[in-house]
């Protein structure tokens, strides 16, 4: 990586502290996730981090989140960063239907923590061999 035979370069938090000698792009995906705070030893968030070493490196940023975070929101509404907007889901995915457990009327079993109507789906969906899918995406860029 430091020689530049690795184009791309996945890794945690701490990776935005490697000797990229030529690097284009960061790209945090969940960035509302509380994972990429560091709070032992050197503490920093992995984001905010990765929007400086791209800045300081002459890089894009992509902050990705479905559900963005304040601060995030807060710098697209203040022009720092520029909103991009997913309108559909890649290969015209549909959103998975969503239903409201009221755990008052199936409360989970003693000892345990979902709901049997929780449980049944989840059941039923690995009975049919489907996977968990992930969610659309919003991203923003530091201008």
């Amino acid at each position: 990586m430091a020689e530049g035979e690795a184009p791309v370069v996945v890794g945690a938090r701490s990776a935005l502290f490697l000797p990229f000698p030529e690097l284009g792009l960061i790209v945090v995906d969940e960035e509302h996730e509380t994972a990429f705070k560091q709070e032992e030893g050197v503490v920093y968030h992995a984001r905010d981090m990765a929007v400086v070493r791209a800045r300081l490196s002459q890089a894009a940023c992509v902050l990705v989140s479905a559900t963005p975070s304040l601060e995030s929101l807060t710098n697209v509404e203040a022009g720092r960063y520029a909103a991009l907007d997913l309108p559909e889901r890649h290969g015209g995915a549909s959103l998975p239907a969503v239903e409201v457990v009221d755990l008052r009327r199936t409360p989970p079993e003693r000892g345990r923590f979902l709901a049997p109507p929780l449980v049944e789906a989840v059941t039923a969906t690995l009975e049919r061999g489907s996977r968990p899918c992930s969610s659309s995406t919003a991203a923003a860029t530091p201008r």
